[in-house]
């Protein structure tokens, strides 16, 4: 994981989702958005290992995740070509989501977040 976005990474038990939701996608779907979850923020090039799958696989799930509001991306400010695929922040918990705000917080005041 970059270090880039790693504030956007969430432990899988934060991540809560009705499984009834999740099961109406494709697998190819599930299979990133378990990816993404578990490891998030992700590349597309980090999606391609962690599951195996071919690229346009891998497009076209995250264009349908992205359309249902599952995941969200943000390009990388080091390398505008690159993209990190997130678990989108209605479906984390809200003790996560402070425990974020504060690391954050933190990194700001240390001067090493801009």
């Amino acid at each position: 994981m970059s270090s880039e976005y790693k504030l956007l990474h969430f432990p899988a038990e934060a991540v809560h989702v009705d499984p009834e939701m999740v099961d109406h996608l494709p697998e190819s779907a599930r299979r990133v958005f378990d990816a993404v979850r578990q490891h998030g923020p992700v590349t597309h090039n980090h999606l391609r290992a962690a599951t195996g799958m071919p690229a346009r696989t891998i497009r076209f799930a995250v264009k349908r995740l992205k359309d249902h509001g599952y995941i969200d991306s943000l390009r990388s400010l080091r390398d505008c070509r690159t993209c990190y695929f997130f678990v989108s922040r209605k479906f984390i918990g809200p003790e996560a989501l402070e425990e974020a705000r504060k690391k954050a917080d933190e990194e700001i005041r240390a001067g090493r977040l801009i």
